[in-house]
């Protein structure tokens, strides 16, 4: 295992373990396309529909009903690809049964994560701005607060789900754990993945132009939204793989001064 943090060392090591399990993340992806991707874009395209009163109410309806079974599927298919990169699951059967056991406690560190980091400090500024006036500065400079919170905190609970994935206890000693073994890491943690999102938006924006060729090619969007949401949510396994890369890396070469509560 290789304990090297360059963003090229992750790369290079994501992209090995990527190979390992690729036969499965490409077949997957057709199921994540079909069952989230798309429905997605229906989605979109129905908040735009021009409706009656009765239809709207229809319409809002499956909305509201399309938007809670995404939200449930993004957290599956990221809970499936770490499932995949970490326990190596020997059929889809089994990947797909421990996601859906991870599903809950990823939300739950999402909540966490947001209400420790972001809205407990955010919060306070809600008084301030309900009463408007002179204190609306108040309030802003709270919520701006908030958001330099969230930029210092969030990168600590990088571990967190990933900890989870491999078997940690409850998702308390996860964040807790987490936020121990990424000290004097955060850069490290928002640099890599920072590199990494800006590799992924280029790459993603070449596929967006193949698939505008496309579209003048065959006269039809269909095929090259297809495309894009495949394409994307490959990308999304392989950003993925470089996190629990990063993780890995981390939790071999522990820099914290404290000690850390086992799981």
């Amino acid at each position: 295992m290789s304990n090297d943090t360059s963003f090229s060392a992750l790369v290079a090591s994501a992209f090995d373990l990527f190979q390992q399990r690729r036969k499965e993340v490409l077949v997957s992806a057709i199921f994540f396309t079909i069952f989230m991707a798309l429905p997605k874009d229906l989605l979109k395209e129905l908040s735009f529909a021009p409706t009656t009163m009765g239809l709207t109410i229809l319409l809002a309806s499956l909305l509201i009903i399309g938007m809670v079974a995404w939200f449930f599927l993004a957290f599956l298919y990221t809970a499936y690809y770490y499932v995949l990169f970490i326990q190596q699951p020997a059929s889809y059967k089994i990947a797909i049964k421990s996601a859906a056991r991870l599903v809950f406690p990823m939300i739950g560190i999402g909540f966490l994560v947001f209400f420790q980091s972001f809205a407990f400090v955010s919060v306070l500024s809600i008084p301030f701005f309900i009463i408007g006036n002179v204190y609306y500065g108040i309030g802003v400079l709270f919520l701006l607060a908030g958001m330099i919170a969230a930029f210092i905190q969030v990168p600590r609970y990088f571990l967190a789900a990933i900890l989870v994935a491999g078997g940690a206890k409850s998702i308390h000693t996860a964040m807790k754990d987490s936020y121990a073994k990424t000290e004097g890491y955060w850069g490290k943690i928002f640099g890599n993945n920072l590199l990494l999102m800006l590799g992924i938006m280029i790459l993603n924006a070449m596929v967006g132009g193949i698939a505008g060729i496309m579209v003048l090619i065959t006269h039809g969007a269909l095929l090259s939204t297809i495309l894009i949401d495949y394409v994307s949510i490959v990308f999304g396994a392989f950003i993925t793989a470089f996190q629990v890369k990063l993780a890995a890396a981390i939790i071999a070469n522990p820099r914290m001064k404290t000690a850390v509560i086992k799981s």
